[in-house]
């Protein structure tokens, strides 16, 4: 799911999943595999645009041809991924599954707290194996509103794994590991200042002025198509140093990770960080409303169709 959509059995791709629609529901259920789904709510979700009536149909239609391609005549009620009956369909809590996003959310879960410098060998590795998962934003290709929040949420977990495994390398003096894990924060977010400015450190440490020369000048490019702004004063200091060929000391400082770029004074950071995940779960609890608007529209307007003489 991180990236395209693909299903395997017995390492064979699957067939029967080639539909949009289907796509969509199977990567719904396992997205929010925690719980069972009315469903009335799934219609909504697979069929908004259209009446209730119709949405359902499509929902009977589409979870046919999902559990035909899943479950198979031959599988076992306790091996079969989906379980459906007449009201609710939800992901069978003891079928053999492995999805990618989990193993993302046990690697952030296992690091969140720690700096890069003091993860293990073994906890590193773990944390490498898991990032190379990330192929792509969640659900590359399809665009439904209900997957938005996760989105962001996965691609805030994987920056924050490669930057653990930035700061991993650079405390160890291995600069060209940490200068890759930096470019592959760079391609989730090109614009992220703090990034730059540490790979300017990393390849002045290295020897390499030339380089972290190209680094800011990738740097300035970034913010102004990105974010129509200029370098920051500690961006702009920086590089007046690399220029006048004041070597670095030691290795770069460890600039705490946050999703806001600005030039900020210490401590300030930290304190964004609780307002930063309230905005977050607004956004989750706005798309949730937005969902819940829809439904009450569609049945409004079903009843007056209803009531309405012909």
């Amino acid at each position: 799911m991180l990236g395209k959509l693909q299903v395997r059995r017995n390492g064979e791709p699957l067939r029967g999943l080639e539909t949009r629609k289907t796509q969509e529901l199977l990567s719904y259920l396992l997205l929010y595999r925690a719980r069972p789904h009315a469903r009335d709510a799934l219609a909504d979700v697979l069929r908004g645009d259209h009446s209730t009536e119709q949405s359902r149909k499509y929902l009977r239609q589409t979870l046919w041809h999902l559990q035909v391609a899943l479950n198979g005549p031959e599988g076992s009620a306790g091996q079969r991924l989906l379980q459906v009956d007449g009201d609710w369909v939800g992901i069978n809590p003891e079928a053999p599954l492995w999805l990618d996003l989990s193993m993302l959310e046990h690697a952030f879960a296992s690091v969140e707290g720690v700096p890069g410098r003091e993860i293990d060998s073994q906890t590193a590795e773990m944390v490498r194996e898991i990032a190379q998962l990330y192929q792509g934003d969640l659900l590359e290709g399809l665009s439904p509103d209900w997957c938005l929040f996760e989105r962001d949420q996965l691609k805030h977990m994987q920056m924050v794994l490669l930057d653990k495994l930035m700061l991993f390398h650079s405390s160890r003096g291995e600069y060209e590991s940490s200068l890759y894990y930096g470019s592959q924060v760079l391609r989730l977010d090109r614009a992220s200042e703090r990034i730059h400015r540490r790979m300017m450190r990393l390849h002045q440490l290295g020897g390499d002025r030339t380089a972290a020369m190209r680094q800011y000048q990738t740097c300035v490019a970034a913010l102004r198509e990105e974010l129509g702004a200029l370098p920051s004063q500690s961006t702009e200091a920086l590089f007046q140093k690399i220029c006048a060929g004041r070597p670095e000391k030691g290795t770069p400082s460890p600039e705490p990770f946050s999703p806001v770029e600005a030039d900020l004074p210490e401590g300030i950071a930290e304190q964004l960080t609780d307002p930063l995940e309230r905005l977050r779960q607004c956004m989750a609890d706005l798309l949730n409303l937005q969902r819940q608007v829809t439904q009450e529209i569609r049945r409004i307007s079903t009843v007056l169709q209803r009531e309405t003489p012909s």
